[in-house]
């Protein structure tokens, strides 16, 4: 880190003087405690709730006056605050002439956010029902440092494309505290949730492998002992929008809770043949028991279901290589984001597109794409206070089964099942003499079993495998209190890996035989279908290692080609975190870190690429959290140097069989660097306001790969695959093989330069009411999506703003409230994924503008 960085940082430091607010000393007390500060009076006042636990996870208790507007505050979880669509009882006389005090565990340890020394990004879960965020792909209108399409997340520019059950995320996510391995096992989590903390930048000692990106944790509302409560909250919208969310609380005794969480939304399609709609469906069911003084167990269940068409894209344009020019001649489709693939206008677009390899245009494309998606898990957390320190062991189980057939410029679709045990187990002790530490176990057993199918018309696929993970690994975090205001924090982690995969690829190529004599067309010619098997298609193919056929009168040659893959792989692998804490005054925390991390290596199921390395970032971070003027501003800053190496890149592309397969490389070293400002007000009583700009500077220093030559026919030289279509240079290698690609110097993907968030809410009296008025907005500079860096593949510059209007009463046992939106008013539909095969573009859009009203009463 540079000097000038460094001397700004201690500079602000000097402008934190003392607060008449509550602050945090080096050791934590009870988290009842993290909640209590001054009010008009300057009395302590005092915590929501007799026991200080339920104010750690999460629970409230304001009057409605007290709504000092949480919408907006992006990496704040306002402690006993309402909110607009989530009254609540009287009970808790917080000042309201503060900011709210944040509460995370996101170190395995109870804190409060401005102390917790590490980047971090929370969101409050009565934030996310007031904006309506049910997935991961709207959540990064809250989170600057997130892009993600809802299945692929990537956390300033770092993380992965592929979703197959044999590849792994780079953005760990971790539900209640447990590690999810499948990324789309993530949809119909987000209800009744506490909050949601992002870590930036790789976690590799508290959470392991595959966080080089970062951890992503959604933590939900726990059960409250000793409390009757609940909510229920509805909306209906434009594009047929219902949401229905609530939860009911309800003690068992003097000791023990349950708590009934639920979640149904849906949407017709957003694009005019109905693709792109929404269907959840999820239910949660708690218990918690204090069986002892020292002894809490919970135990948890929950199950998703995922229905309705989902997504699709729209045709962008298409390619046709030009043999005089040595050009690609574009055709561009003239579509608003929200015409789909599967209207009439679409269909006839489609097949007025000539597909040279099998010498005739393309069919409609079908068949109409489905979600049947079900999603089981149970898990429990004991919490055991032992003379040595808190022992924490959290089990879990979970297992899914997916049905999909996704429409995209072509057609794929697989059925799914998978299965993952886990359990870990942490002891963690404070104040043992000048140390306080974190010492744990982790197991995790993972089984994914997918048979699905890929059609592009003049290439098909069926591929089918099994895909098994064993992951064991210790680690452990020691803090040392050198002085009272500074501390030494090292810790280290190591991980084995252990994998298994059996798998195969059946694939299918035709060629217009008419080439051999100079002819172009195959008019006659019969296309492959999407079906399950490559026996199922409607002509006759080569059996198994059998000699090609030719279509009559169709005259294409039809060939087929087996890739089988059984594979084991072990890899072991230490990271490590150290950092320097110090309080350069009462509420200013300074601090810097090293951390590393690593995202597993594994099996790939395509010839001469069957095995890929882990992939591995250092990153280096310097930051200081600041509140001034007695708790009613804050400003926080970071600065962040990350090597990010060996990256795994994944694409569809012919394997050396030449089959059509996903294809990953070890091809990517990035230099990302950047810093982010997040700054928030209490600017008089009610009005807030909240700034986060952050600056990434991603570049590639290395990257650079063989995009191969696909020669169906190899006595048929006319069948050859011309150069590649990209944004970056490439050349014909001697040996006529491959195309040599080189994108070094190019920007890293879903990695926008600058974002910008602002929000602002102001809460009016009017009589016994109150009116909530607010208003955010986010501002991205243009970023790739697509690693062809193609002009489609091209997000441009966007802002995207929503704004509510909210009534409830000023006061009651039984509070009610109701509230109007409009989100994405300026009708952004961003980029979320962009894709090209035979040279069709599509894209898939994000959420066009909506509006609505929604009902919310909590008792």
């Amino acid at each position: 880190m540079c000097r000038k960085t460094a001397a700004m940082f201690l500079s602000l430091a000097l402008l934190a003087g003392p607060n008449t607010g509550w602050s945090q000393s080096p050791g934590l007390g009870s988290p009842s405690e993290l909640v209590k500060g001054t009010g008009d009076s300057g009395a302590p006042t005092p915590a929501a709730d007799g026991d200080g636990t339920e104010n750690a996870e999460g629970s409230s208790g304001s009057s409605a006056e007290d709504l000092a507007g949480s919408a907006g505050e992006l990496d704040t979880i306002p402690v006993a605050e309402p909110t607009p669509q989530m009254p609540v009882g009287q009970g808790d006389e917080r000042p309201t002439d503060q900011l709210a005090e944040v509460i995370v565990t996101a170190q395995h340890r109870i804190e409060n956010a401005q102390k917790a020394a590490v980047p971090l990004d929370v969101v409050d879960g009565s934030d996310l029902q007031n904006a309506g965020i049910v997935d991961v792909a709207r959540l990064t209108e809250k989170v600057p440092a997130l892009v993600s399409n809802g299945i692929s997340n990537f956390v300033r520019g770092v993380g992965t494309f592929s979703q197959l059950g044999y590849t792994d995320p780079a953005v760990a996510f971790n539900y209640d505290g447990i590690y999810i391995g499948r990324s789309t096992s993530t949809v119909g989590m987000f209800y009744d949730l506490q909050r949601i903390e992002l870590l930036k930048g790789p976690q590799g000692t508290l959470y392991g492998r595959n966080a080089t990106g970062g951890a992503l944790n959604v933590l939900p509302e726990q059960p409250h002992i000793g409390e009757s409560s609940g909510f229920l909250n509805a909306g209906y919208g434009n594009y047929d929008f219902y949401n229905v969310e609530g939860a009911i609380n309800a003690p068992v005794g003097d000791s023990s809770a349950v708590r009934l969480s639920m979640l149904m939304t849906r949407n017709s399609g957003f694009n005019n043949d109905g693709t792109a709609d929404k269907d959840i469906k999820s239910i949660r069911l708690q218990g918690k028991s204090e069986l002892s003084d020292d002894l809490t167990v919970r135990l948890a269940g929950d199950y998703s279901h995922i229905g309705g068409v989902g997504g699709s894209n729209t045709y962008v344009g298409s390619a046709q290589y030009n043999n005089q020019t040595g050009q690609y001649d574009y055709t561009p489709s003239g579509f608003s984001p929200s015409e789909g693939l599967f209207s009439n206008a679409s269909q006839a677009f489609r097949t007025n597109i000539f597909l040279s390899q099998a010498g005739r245009n393309f069919d409609p494309l079908s068949p109409y794409p489905y979600s049947d998606n079900d999603y089981y898990g149970v898990n429990a957390e004991a919490t055991w206070t032992t003379a040595i320190g808190t022992l924490t062991l959290i089990p879990a189980y979970r297992y899914y089964k997916s049905d999909v057939v996704v429409g995209e410029s072509f057609t794929l679709g697989s059925v799914d099942t998978g299965k993952q045990e886990s359990v870990e187990a942490r002891l963690a002790a404070e104040d043992v003499g000048i140390f306080d530490y974190t010492a744990g176990l982790f197991y995790y057993h993972e089984v994914v079993d997918s048979d699905g199918a890929v059609n592009q018309s003049a290439v098909y696929a069926r591929q089918y495998y099994e895909s098994e993970t064993t992951s064991g690994a210790a680690f452990a975090q020691l803090r040392m209190h050198v002085t009272d205001a500074m501390r030494l924090v090292g810790g280290l982690r190591y991980t084995k890996d252990d994998k298994n995969f059996s798998g195969a690829t059946d694939g299918l190529a035709m060629v217009c035989t008419l080439k051999l004599v100079g002819i172009d067309s195959c008019p006659a010619g019969q296309l492959f279908e999407f079906v399950r098997t490559p026996e199922e298609q409607p002509f006759a193919v080569p059996a198994r290692g059998g000699l090609p056929t030719v279509q009559i009168p169709g005259a294409e040659i039809v060939i087929r080609q087996f890739t089988e893959e059984q594979a084991k792989l072990s890899k072991g692998k230490a990271t490590y975190r150290a950092a320097l804490e110090y309080d350069l005054a009462k509420d200013s925390l300074f601090y810097v870190s090293a951390e590393s991390g690593f995202r597993s290596g594994g099996i790939s199921l395509a010839a001469g690429h069957e095995t890929y390395k882990p992939e591995n970032i250092l990153a280096y971070t310097v930051g200081i959290k600041n509140r001034f003027f007695g708790g009613k501003a804050q400003l926080n800053l970071e600065a962040f140097d990350w090597e990010y190496k060996g990256q795994q890149f994944s694409h569809l592309g012919a394997d050396a069989n030449g089959n059509l397969g996903l294809i990953i490389q070890n091809i990517g070293t990035s230099r990302i660097r950047g810093l982010e400002v997040d700054g928030k007000a209490l600017l008089w009583r009610g009005m807030h306001i909240g700034t986060t700009v952050q600056y990434v500077d991603s570049v590639y220093k290395d990257f650079e790969y063989d995009s191969p030559i696909v020669d169906v026919v190899p006595i048929l030289t006319t069948d050859n695959s011309p150069p590649p279509r990209l944004g970056c240079p490439s050349t014909n290698n001697q040996d006529g093989k491959a195309y040599h690609v080189n994108c070094d110097g190019l920007p890293g993907f879903n990695s926008p330069k600058w974002t910008v968030n602002l929000s602002a809410s102001q809460t009016i009296p009017i009589g016994g009411y109150i009116a909530v008025i607010s208003a955010e907005t986010q501002y991205r500079t243009g970023y790739f999506v697509g690693f062809e860096y193609l002009d489609f593949e091209h997000q441009d510059s966007a802002w995207r703003s929503q704004a509510s209007l909210s009534l409830m009463p000023g006061a009651g046992a039984y509070l009610w409230s109701i509230s109007a939106y409009v989100r994405n008013i300026e009708n952004t539909r961003s980029l979320q994924t962009a894709n090209s095969q035979n040279n069709i573009d599509s894209v898939a859009y994000s959420e066009p503008r909506t509006y609505g009203i929604k009902l919310g009463i909590q008792f």
